[in-house]
């Protein structure tokens, strides 16, 4: 939390903590970028192992993740993820946009599911709202 302090006025911004999980480093990148603002920490990985030592000791805002990840299945992984975030919004950002997968993620409990190519608006717009 950053505190700033004007005269008699104290005014608390709220850090927000983004776990960022792509196989493309470009793409982590680029949703960086997009959602960058002064009160915003990123973490990014591309990798299971990393995913789950990072969960267990950070706090995060929002998950935005590919649908799969180096070292894990497509279904384990974001089962892994809902049962361990703790309630923090998951939106996925995909290449792999088949019906089926669309439908298990949400059943799982993908809040939101982006196939790409994307909107740098729409994603935008949709990631804001969950923070």
């Amino acid at each position: 939390m950053l505190t700033y302090t004007f005269a008699l006025l104290t005014i608390y911004i709220m850090t927000k903590n983004i776990l960022i999980v792509h196989s493309d480093e470009a793409i982590s990148f680029l949703i960086e970028k997009m959602l960058d603002s002064i009160d915003t920490h990123f973490c990014s990985t591309n990798s299971y192992e990393e995913v789950v030592d990072i969960i267990q000791t950070k706090k995060f805002d929002i998950i935005i993740t590919d649908s799969a990840v180096k070292g894990n299945f497509t279904f384990q992984y974001l089962e892994y993820l809902k049962t361990n975030a703790n309630g923090t919004p998951i939106i996925v950002v995909s290449q792999i946009y088949q019906e089926h997968i669309v439908k298990v993620a949400k059943k799982i409990g993908v809040n939101e599911y982006i196939p790409m190519p994307f909107d740098p608006i729409d994603i935008k717009n949709r990631i804001n709202s969950y923070l």
